[in-house]
């Protein structure tokens, strides 16, 4: 970046992105990837492992 920008501010470039994608993950990031855990989940995304009665069926 300093070849490019000499005189951006590593600090201050990162503290922006931070700034801007962490929230954007707490309040939309994380529900949308609960909600499609539970759409795969419902759709029967299971693995014959997943479940621990199944257990004796592992090699």
């Amino acid at each position: 970046m300093r070849i490019a920008v000499p005189e951006a501010n590593p600090g201050l470039s990162i503290g922006a992105a931070l700034g801007v994608t962490f929230p954007f993950n707490l309040f939309v990031g994380i529900p949308v990837y609960y909600w499609m855990a539970l759409t795969i989940h419902q759709l029967g995304g299971r693995s014959e492992y997943s479940h621990p009665s199944l257990a004796h069926h592992r090699l």
